[in-house]
């Protein structure tokens, strides 16, 4: 994991007033996981004016890329994820969302 892209992940998408709370959060390891689950997966503080909410029939892996690649995205991510396995990794943005949907379906 690294601490410091987390942190700037946190502080440019998540509300002003929750992002001290989701950075002091994040930094402990025990409370980490729990706090995803009961926060960031519901996705109730994400800054509205970086959310999209996007529409049922584009929920493919493929097309979440081309929305955020026309976003300006970068090819590679940061991956945030309930999967220890991915958690605080770097990966490729296509291969990330492929397996973020599969889990969905």
């Amino acid at each position: 994991m690294n601490p410091e892209i987390e942190e700037t992940v946190l502080q440019a998408f998540i509300v002003p007033g929750k992002r001290e709370q989701y950075v002091s959060r994040f930094a402990l390891a025990k409370a980490r996981q729990k706090f995803m689950n009961s926060h960031l997966f519901h996705m109730r503080d994400l800054d509205p004016r970086f959310a999209v909410r996007v529409d049922p029939v584009d929920q493919q892996a493929e097309r979440i890329y081309e929305l955020l690649r026309e976003r300006g995205a970068p090819e590679g991510c940061y991956v945030i994820s309930g999967s220890s396995e991915r958690d605080g990794t770097e990966a490729d943005l296509r291969e990330a969302l492929n397996e973020v949907v599969a889990g969905f379906d």
